[in-house]
């Protein structure tokens, strides 16, 4: 029982939805990142060729403006791409422009889905996640099942508004849900198994702020390019219950033995890189990674 939960909560963190509120700019120097180079780098068909750089070597961008970025002595991990695709379910995503496909491996299970993004003139959104179905089954433990779903957000998260200008900020609080069908092995004094409903209600606030400007070089580019540099921050917390008196019982006992309180919340922070006609060149992590896209 305890591993369908750990799986679980891997799963959760694909979960979300939103609403927002924006402040305008209070300045208008340095670059503004119109929608154009960013659109037309992800239709449907294009590959992003990436490569990763090291945890820990690149300095967080910190607030100002004209700042040089220089990272072409950073050394550069090993490449990877990402296919787009035309986006097959545009009943439960309408307007998406483009899916990206995941396959992983879980307690020797294997999860697909795909997931829905939209790109246009004024916003880069996640419109959600489209799974396959799939049941974690674990000898003496008990079987978790995940039907083919749908996990929309409702509205759809913004992750960029355009043109991406230096001080321009965005709220969002976020709601989702992944729903799973939870089965124990036969327990007394019956001896029979508890088969129930389990929901992961998932809320995500975001905090969306263009802090500087300046100039970027990075391998992969051979000129100096101007770039606004957006910290995103996210904050999720995910609540486990379930209508069946005696899984809802068992949830808190479960999720402490992994060290997680039911409603624990999760902070993350990353930087967006934005470059003219190109659009979004670079991400870096709080731990200082950061991933790269070459040849926009």
């Amino acid at each position: 029982m305890k591993k369908i939960f750990s799986a679980l909560l891997i799963l959760s963190v694909l979960v979300q939805a939103c609403s927002k509120s924006d402040s305008g700019s209070g300045t208008n120097s340095g670059p503004q990142i119109t929608s154009t180079g960013f659109v037309n780098n992800h239709a449907p068909g294009n590959k992003l060729n990436n490569y990763r750089l090291d945890s820990g070597i690149i300095k967080i961008p910190s607030p100002g403006t004209s700042i040089s970025f220089n990272y072409l002595n950073v050394p550069n991990g090993i490449p990877w791409s990402d296919t787009l695709k035309s986006p097959s379910n545009l009943i439960d995503f309408p307007g998406a422009t483009y899916t990206i496909g995941f396959k992983d491996s879980l307690l020797g299970q294997n999860i697909s889905l795909f997931r829905y993004y939209k790109a246009n003139t004024t916003e880069w959104s996640l419109m959600g996640d489209d799974y396959n179905a799939f049941t974690l089954s674990i000898s003496g433990t008990g079987t978790a099942s995940i039907p083919k779903q749908a996990v929309k957000k409702n509205p759809v998260q913004i992750l960029a508004n355009f043109p991406i200008k230096y001080g321009d900020s965005s709220n969002q609080t976020c709601l989702s849900a992944l729903n799973a069908t939870v089965t124990t092995p036969p327990a007394p004094p019956l001896n029979l198994p508890i088969t129930g409903p389990l929901t992961i209600n998932q809320e995500t606030k975001v905090n969306s702020r263009n802090i500087c400007w300046g100039t970027l070089k990075i391998k992969g580019y051979t000129d100096s390019m101007q770039t606004v540099v957006q910290e995103y921050t996210t904050t999720i917390k995910n609540t486990y219950s379930s209508t069946n008196m005696f899984i809802n019982a068992l949830i808190p006992g479960i999720l402490n033995s992994f060290g997680i309180t039911n409603g624990q919340s999760i902070t993350t922070k990353i930087y967006r890189f934005w470059v003219p006609n190109k659009g979004l060149v670079m991400t870096i992590n709080a731990d200082g990674s950061a991933t790269v896209t070459t040849g926009l």
